[in-house]
Protein backbone atom coordinates (compact mmCIF):
# COMPACT_ATOMS: atom_id res chain seq x y z
CA UNK A 1 0.00 0.00 0.00
CA UNK A 2 1.05 3.18 -0.76
CA UNK A 3 1.94 6.26 1.34
CA UNK A 4 -1.16 8.27 -0.33
CA UNK A 5 -3.07 5.01 -0.08
CA UNK A 6 -2.36 4.53 3.91
CA UNK A 7 -3.32 8.50 4.29
CA UNK A 8 -6.64 7.90 3.03
CA UNK A 9 -7.40 4.90 5.06
CA UNK A 10 -6.05 6.62 8.34
CA UNK A 11 -8.54 10.08 7.37
CA UNK A 12 -11.17 7.16 7.25
CA UNK A 13 -10.77 5.86 10.32
CA UNK A 14 -10.19 9.02 12.04
CA UNK A 15 -13.31 10.10 10.60
CA UNK A 16 -15.19 7.29 11.82
CA UNK A 17 -13.48 6.81 15.19
CA UNK A 18 -14.48 11.12 15.51
CA UNK A 19 -17.97 10.17 14.81
CA UNK A 20 -18.47 7.55 17.24
CA UNK A 21 -16.56 9.54 20.14
CA UNK A 22 -18.49 12.68 19.32
CA UNK A 23 -20.24 13.09 22.68
CA UNK A 24 -23.86 14.57 21.64
CA UNK A 25 -24.12 17.55 24.61
CA UNK A 26 -20.75 18.92 24.01
CA UNK A 27 -21.51 18.99 19.95
CA UNK A 28 -24.69 20.59 20.66
CA UNK A 29 -23.58 22.72 23.77
CA UNK A 30 -21.12 24.46 20.79
CA UNK A 31 -23.64 26.33 19.51
CA UNK A 32 -25.00 27.60 22.84
CA UNK A 33 -22.13 28.69 24.17
CA UNK A 34 -21.51 30.49 20.81
CA UNK A 35 -24.30 32.11 21.66
CA UNK A 36 -26.85 30.70 19.15
CA UNK A 37 -29.58 29.74 22.43
CA UNK A 38 -33.20 31.81 21.95
CA UNK A 39 -35.69 30.44 23.82
CA UNK A 40 -38.00 27.18 22.93
CA UNK A 41 -35.31 26.13 20.65
CA UNK A 42 -34.83 22.10 20.97
CA UNK A 43 -32.39 19.98 19.41
CA UNK A 44 -33.29 16.58 21.07
CA UNK A 45 -35.46 13.53 20.75
CA UNK A 46 -35.16 13.10 24.22
CA UNK A 47 -36.80 15.66 26.14
CA UNK A 48 -40.59 14.34 25.82
CA UNK A 49 -41.83 17.36 27.59
CA UNK A 50 -41.07 20.06 24.48
CA UNK A 51 -40.78 18.20 21.23
CA UNK A 52 -37.71 19.44 18.80
CA UNK A 53 -38.21 22.47 16.26
CA UNK A 54 -34.87 22.40 15.09
CA UNK A 55 -34.66 18.57 13.63
CA UNK A 56 -36.89 15.42 13.36
CA UNK A 57 -37.41 12.41 15.31
CA UNK A 58 -39.76 10.19 13.04
CA UNK A 59 -39.14 7.06 11.37
CA UNK A 60 -38.21 8.41 8.13
CA UNK A 61 -35.67 11.10 9.27
CA UNK A 62 -32.89 9.34 8.32
CA UNK A 63 -33.90 9.22 4.52
CA UNK A 64 -34.88 13.21 4.67
CA UNK A 65 -31.18 13.55 6.91
CA UNK A 66 -32.72 15.90 9.64
CA UNK A 67 -32.54 13.48 12.41
CA UNK A 68 -31.45 15.17 15.55
CA UNK A 69 -28.25 14.17 16.83
CA UNK A 70 -29.17 11.78 20.00
CA UNK A 71 -30.75 9.92 17.04
CA UNK A 72 -27.86 10.58 13.81
CA UNK A 73 -24.36 9.81 15.34
CA UNK A 74 -23.16 6.96 14.29
CA UNK A 75 -26.32 5.99 11.90
CA UNK A 76 -25.56 5.88 8.35
CA UNK A 77 -27.40 8.06 5.99
CA UNK A 78 -30.19 5.07 4.34
CA UNK A 79 -31.33 5.33 0.86
CA UNK A 80 -33.20 6.45 -0.59
CA UNK A 81 -32.85 10.16 0.58
CA UNK A 82 -35.27 12.79 -0.28
CA UNK A 83 -34.98 15.90 -2.52
CA UNK A 84 -37.48 19.05 -2.33
CA UNK A 85 -39.07 19.98 -5.44
CA UNK A 86 -41.52 21.80 -7.21
CA UNK A 87 -44.51 20.72 -9.12
CA UNK A 88 -47.62 22.19 -10.29
CA UNK A 89 -47.42 25.44 -7.93
CA UNK A 90 -46.39 23.39 -4.49
CA UNK A 91 -42.81 22.37 -2.59
CA UNK A 92 -43.24 18.57 -2.07
CA UNK A 93 -40.13 16.02 -0.31
CA UNK A 94 -39.64 13.49 -3.14
CA UNK A 95 -37.41 10.14 -3.30
CA UNK A 96 -34.87 11.82 -6.36
CA UNK A 97 -31.98 9.26 -6.57
CA UNK A 98 -31.60 5.89 -7.95
CA UNK A 99 -29.49 3.32 -5.05
CA UNK A 100 -25.63 2.89 -5.73
CA UNK A 101 -26.06 -0.61 -7.28
CA UNK A 102 -28.22 0.88 -10.19
CA UNK A 103 -25.94 0.42 -13.20
CA UNK A 104 -28.15 2.10 -16.22
CA UNK A 105 -26.79 5.68 -16.37
CA UNK A 106 -29.37 7.37 -18.42
CA UNK A 107 -32.43 6.17 -16.15
CA UNK A 108 -29.76 7.80 -13.06
CA UNK A 109 -29.43 10.68 -14.71
CA UNK A 110 -33.29 11.52 -15.82
CA UNK A 111 -33.97 10.91 -12.49
CA UNK A 112 -31.58 12.38 -10.33
CA UNK A 113 -30.77 15.98 -12.67
CA UNK A 114 -33.08 15.97 -15.76
CA UNK A 115 -31.75 16.20 -19.14
CA UNK A 116 -30.99 19.26 -20.40
CA UNK A 117 -31.49 18.52 -23.90
CA UNK A 118 -33.91 16.20 -26.05
CA UNK A 119 -36.34 16.12 -22.51
CA UNK A 120 -39.76 15.63 -21.81
CA UNK A 121 -42.04 17.14 -19.24
CA UNK A 122 -42.18 13.48 -18.00
CA UNK A 123 -38.87 14.00 -16.09
CA UNK A 124 -40.70 16.85 -14.11
CA UNK A 125 -43.48 15.28 -13.19
CA UNK A 126 -43.56 13.18 -9.47
CA UNK A 127 -45.08 10.10 -9.40
CA UNK A 128 -47.10 8.66 -6.20
CA UNK A 129 -46.50 4.93 -5.40
CA UNK A 130 -49.46 3.24 -4.05
CA UNK A 131 -47.43 -0.03 -2.19
CA UNK A 132 -45.25 2.18 -0.58
CA UNK A 133 -46.64 5.76 -0.26
CA UNK A 134 -43.62 7.14 -1.47
CA UNK A 135 -43.73 10.28 -3.72
CA UNK A 136 -41.01 10.26 -6.44
CA UNK A 137 -38.85 13.14 -8.40
CA UNK A 138 -40.14 11.38 -11.36
CA UNK A 139 -41.11 7.59 -12.98
CA UNK A 140 -37.37 7.20 -13.58
CA UNK A 141 -36.95 7.28 -9.71
CA UNK A 142 -39.42 4.96 -9.22
CA UNK A 143 -38.20 2.50 -11.98
CA UNK A 144 -35.00 2.43 -10.29
CA UNK A 145 -35.95 1.99 -7.05
CA UNK A 146 -38.16 -1.03 -8.20
CA UNK A 147 -41.47 0.58 -7.02
CA UNK A 148 -43.46 0.58 -10.41
CA UNK A 149 -46.10 -1.78 -10.13
CA UNK A 150 -48.63 0.52 -8.66
CA UNK A 151 -47.96 4.14 -9.31
CA UNK A 152 -51.29 6.57 -9.29
CA UNK A 153 -52.26 7.58 -12.54
CA UNK A 154 -52.58 11.39 -12.89
CA UNK A 155 -54.17 13.45 -14.67
CA UNK A 156 -51.88 15.88 -16.49
CA UNK A 157 -53.24 19.61 -17.22
CA UNK A 158 -51.65 21.10 -20.36
CA UNK A 159 -52.68 25.05 -20.11
CA UNK A 160 -51.69 27.33 -23.41
CA UNK A 161 -54.18 29.91 -22.80
CA UNK A 162 -55.47 29.70 -26.19
CA UNK A 163 -57.88 26.82 -27.31
CA UNK A 164 -56.70 26.55 -31.04
CA UNK A 165 -53.01 25.41 -29.98
CA UNK A 166 -54.44 23.04 -27.25
CA UNK A 167 -56.77 21.08 -30.01
CA UNK A 168 -53.56 20.98 -32.29
CA UNK A 169 -51.88 19.36 -29.50
CA UNK A 170 -54.96 16.99 -29.02
CA UNK A 171 -55.15 16.03 -32.23
CA UNK A 172 -51.20 15.70 -32.95
CA UNK A 173 -51.85 18.51 -35.63
CA UNK A 174 -49.52 20.82 -33.64
CA UNK A 175 -46.15 21.27 -36.23
CA UNK A 176 -43.80 21.08 -33.16
CA UNK A 177 -43.99 20.39 -29.18
CA UNK A 178 -40.23 21.27 -27.23
CA UNK A 179 -39.93 20.79 -23.85
CA UNK A 180 -38.02 23.10 -22.04
CA UNK A 181 -36.38 21.67 -18.70
CA UNK A 182 -35.24 25.61 -17.77
CA UNK A 183 -38.43 26.91 -18.00
CA UNK A 184 -40.37 23.56 -17.58
CA UNK A 185 -42.45 24.75 -20.13
CA UNK A 186 -44.26 23.23 -23.19
CA UNK A 187 -43.38 25.34 -26.85
CA UNK A 188 -45.88 24.48 -28.86
CA UNK A 189 -46.12 25.82 -32.48
CA UNK A 190 -48.62 25.38 -35.67
CA UNK A 191 -48.28 27.12 -39.04
CA UNK A 192 -49.60 29.91 -37.94
CA UNK A 193 -48.90 30.78 -33.62
CA UNK A 194 -46.46 30.07 -31.40
CA UNK A 195 -47.63 29.52 -27.64
CA UNK A 196 -45.69 28.62 -24.77
CA UNK A 197 -48.08 26.01 -22.65
CA UNK A 198 -47.84 25.00 -18.81
CA UNK A 199 -48.30 21.38 -17.70
CA UNK A 200 -49.06 20.34 -14.33
CA UNK A 201 -50.71 17.39 -12.33
CA UNK A 202 -54.33 17.87 -11.47
CA UNK A 203 -53.85 16.00 -8.53
CA UNK A 204 -51.45 17.91 -7.22
CA UNK A 205 -52.75 20.92 -7.99
CA UNK A 206 -55.52 20.16 -6.31
CA UNK A 207 -55.94 22.05 -2.46
CA UNK A 208 -55.78 19.07 -0.60
CA UNK A 209 -53.10 16.86 -2.12
CA UNK A 210 -50.76 16.93 1.02
CA UNK A 211 -53.52 15.20 3.20
CA UNK A 212 -54.84 13.26 0.83
CA UNK A 213 -51.43 11.42 -0.11
CA UNK A 214 -50.24 12.48 3.11
CA UNK A 215 -47.32 14.13 1.25
CA UNK A 216 -45.07 16.51 3.03
CA UNK A 217 -44.33 20.37 2.45
CA UNK A 218 -40.16 21.32 2.46
CA UNK A 219 -38.51 24.76 1.46
CA UNK A 220 -35.13 25.34 -0.35
CA UNK A 221 -32.78 22.85 1.31
CA UNK A 222 -30.06 23.89 4.17
CA UNK A 223 -26.45 24.23 3.62
CA UNK A 224 -25.23 20.74 4.67
CA UNK A 225 -21.51 20.32 3.38
CA UNK A 226 -18.13 22.58 4.46
CA UNK A 227 -16.40 23.80 1.16
CA UNK A 228 -14.01 21.43 -0.14
CA UNK A 229 -11.45 23.59 0.99
CA UNK A 230 -12.18 23.93 4.60
CA UNK A 231 -9.03 21.87 6.54
CA UNK A 232 -10.65 20.95 9.97
CA UNK A 233 -11.93 17.40 9.26
CA UNK A 234 -13.42 17.38 12.96
CA UNK A 235 -15.94 20.27 12.22
CA UNK A 236 -16.60 19.11 8.67
CA UNK A 237 -17.93 15.80 10.25
CA UNK A 238 -20.32 17.49 12.94
CA UNK A 239 -21.78 18.87 9.97
CA UNK A 240 -22.42 16.12 8.18
CA UNK A 241 -23.54 13.88 11.13
CA UNK A 242 -27.07 15.71 12.57
CA UNK A 243 -29.36 17.95 12.55
CA UNK A 244 -30.08 20.98 14.18
CA UNK A 245 -31.10 23.98 11.59
CA UNK A 246 -29.95 27.32 11.94
CA UNK A 247 -30.99 30.36 9.70
CA UNK A 248 -28.61 33.24 8.78
CA UNK A 249 -30.81 36.13 8.85
CA UNK A 250 -28.23 37.87 6.75
CA UNK A 251 -27.93 35.93 4.29
CA UNK A 252 -31.45 34.34 4.27
CA UNK A 253 -30.17 30.89 4.50
CA UNK A 254 -30.51 27.93 6.52
CA UNK A 255 -27.64 25.72 7.30
CA UNK A 256 -28.09 21.88 8.70
CA UNK A 257 -26.28 23.23 11.64
CA UNK A 258 -24.09 25.20 13.91
CA UNK A 259 -20.94 23.86 12.59
CA UNK A 260 -22.23 24.02 8.81
CA UNK A 261 -23.17 27.07 9.38
CA UNK A 262 -19.28 27.48 11.06
CA UNK A 263 -17.46 26.00 8.14
CA UNK A 264 -19.05 28.06 5.89
CA UNK A 265 -17.70 31.90 6.90
CA UNK A 266 -20.76 32.24 8.92
CA UNK A 267 -20.69 33.94 12.71
CA UNK A 268 -22.94 33.59 15.87
CA UNK A 269 -23.67 37.06 15.52
CA UNK A 270 -25.94 36.45 12.68
CA UNK A 271 -27.71 32.79 13.36
CA UNK A 272 -31.00 32.17 14.53
CA UNK A 273 -32.58 28.78 15.81
CA UNK A 274 -35.88 30.02 15.50
CA UNK A 275 -38.43 27.28 14.11
CA UNK A 276 -37.78 26.34 10.43
CA UNK A 277 -41.66 26.68 8.97
CA UNK A 278 -43.18 25.52 5.69
CA UNK A 279 -43.47 28.06 3.33
CA UNK A 280 -46.76 28.62 1.58
CA UNK A 281 -47.26 27.23 -1.51
CA UNK A 282 -46.27 29.36 -4.57
CA UNK A 283 -48.57 31.63 -6.30
CA UNK A 284 -50.41 29.63 -9.41
CA UNK A 285 -52.95 30.54 -11.49
CA UNK A 286 -55.61 28.64 -12.33
CA UNK A 287 -55.23 26.37 -14.79
CA UNK A 288 -57.85 25.84 -17.96
CA UNK A 289 -59.68 22.74 -17.78
CA UNK A 290 -60.14 22.19 -21.52
CA UNK A 291 -57.18 20.01 -21.90
CA UNK A 292 -56.26 17.10 -19.58
CA UNK A 293 -55.22 13.55 -19.98
CA UNK A 294 -54.78 10.91 -17.74
CA UNK A 295 -51.75 9.46 -17.43
CA UNK A 296 -51.14 6.16 -16.48
CA UNK A 297 -47.73 4.82 -15.04
CA UNK A 298 -48.79 1.44 -13.60
CA UNK A 299 -47.10 -0.41 -17.10
CA UNK A 300 -44.09 1.53 -16.75
CA UNK A 301 -41.42 -1.43 -16.72
CA UNK A 302 -43.23 -3.56 -19.01
CA UNK A 303 -44.29 -0.89 -21.75
CA UNK A 304 -47.61 -0.39 -22.70
CA UNK A 305 -48.50 2.40 -20.65
CA UNK A 306 -50.16 4.88 -21.82
CA UNK A 307 -53.24 7.36 -20.91
CA UNK A 308 -56.60 8.41 -22.41
CA UNK A 309 -57.97 6.71 -25.59
CA UNK A 310 -54.34 7.50 -27.18
CA UNK A 311 -53.18 4.09 -28.80
CA UNK A 312 -49.84 3.24 -27.66
CA UNK A 313 -47.56 2.09 -30.90
CA UNK A 314 -44.29 1.85 -28.24
CA UNK A 315 -41.68 -0.89 -28.52
CA UNK A 316 -41.70 -3.15 -25.49
CA UNK A 317 -39.62 -1.70 -22.26
CA UNK A 318 -40.78 1.80 -23.60
CA UNK A 319 -43.61 4.48 -22.12
CA UNK A 320 -45.71 6.28 -24.51
CA UNK A 321 -46.24 9.67 -24.11
CA UNK A 322 -49.78 10.70 -24.49
CA UNK A 323 -49.19 14.64 -24.82
CA UNK A 324 -47.04 14.55 -27.08
CA UNK A 325 -46.95 10.96 -28.54
CA UNK A 326 -43.87 9.77 -28.47
CA UNK A 327 -41.86 6.81 -26.96
CA UNK A 328 -39.35 7.23 -24.15
CA UNK A 329 -37.32 4.18 -23.36
CA UNK A 330 -37.35 2.09 -19.88
CA UNK A 331 -36.31 -0.49 -18.52
CA UNK A 332 -36.27 -3.27 -16.61
CA UNK A 333 -36.24 -3.02 -12.00
CA UNK A 334 -34.11 -3.99 -9.77
CA UNK A 335 -34.47 -7.70 -9.60
CA UNK A 336 -35.58 -8.53 -13.29
CA UNK A 337 -34.42 -9.04 -16.42
CA UNK A 338 -35.63 -8.87 -20.04
CA UNK A 339 -36.34 -12.50 -21.10
CA UNK A 340 -39.21 -14.03 -23.39
CA UNK A 341 -40.49 -10.29 -24.27
CA UNK A 342 -40.94 -9.09 -21.08
CA UNK A 343 -39.44 -8.00 -17.90
CA UNK A 344 -39.24 -11.38 -14.90
CA UNK A 345 -38.37 -12.09 -11.83
CA UNK A 346 -34.51 -13.00 -11.40
CA UNK A 347 -34.60 -16.34 -10.31
CA UNK A 348 -31.48 -17.98 -9.04
CA UNK A 349 -30.49 -21.70 -10.63
CA UNK A 350 -27.82 -24.03 -10.79
CA UNK A 351 -26.03 -21.84 -13.20
CA UNK A 352 -21.96 -20.99 -12.29
CA UNK A 353 -21.97 -17.34 -10.12
CA UNK A 354 -20.01 -15.76 -13.36
CA UNK A 355 -23.49 -16.58 -15.26
CA UNK A 356 -25.46 -14.84 -12.62
CA UNK A 357 -23.80 -11.86 -12.88
CA UNK A 358 -23.98 -11.71 -16.85
CA UNK A 359 -27.41 -11.72 -16.57
CA UNK A 360 -27.21 -8.72 -13.65
CA UNK A 361 -25.18 -7.02 -16.32
CA UNK A 362 -27.42 -7.06 -19.02
CA UNK A 363 -31.09 -6.02 -17.13
CA UNK A 364 -29.59 -2.60 -17.27
CA UNK A 365 -29.40 -2.33 -20.98
CA UNK A 366 -31.59 0.61 -22.16
CA UNK A 367 -33.15 0.45 -25.38
CA UNK A 368 -33.15 3.58 -27.90
CA UNK A 369 -35.99 5.64 -28.15
CA UNK A 370 -38.01 5.41 -31.55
Amino acid sequence: MSSSEMRAVFLILFLVACAEAFDVDAVLHERVQAGVDEEGCQDTCSNDTAPPNMCACDATCHFRRDCCADLAFGVEDSEPRLRCVYSSGKYLLTVANCPTPWKDSETRLVCEHGKKRNASYLQDIPVYSESTGLLYRNAFCALCNGDVKHLSRWSIVVDCGRETIEEALRNGTAKSAVYSATTKNLNVSTDTEHRICRIGVKEILHEDFYRTYNVSKCSRPPVDKCPSSYSDDVTKTKCESYTAIVYDERKFQWYRNYHCALCNKRTAKTLSCKLRGNPPDAGFREYRSSYAIVMDFGQWDMGGSGGGSGTNQCEPREVYDPVLRTCLAGACPPGQIWRNGKCETLKPDNGSDERMKTELDCEWVLLPAH
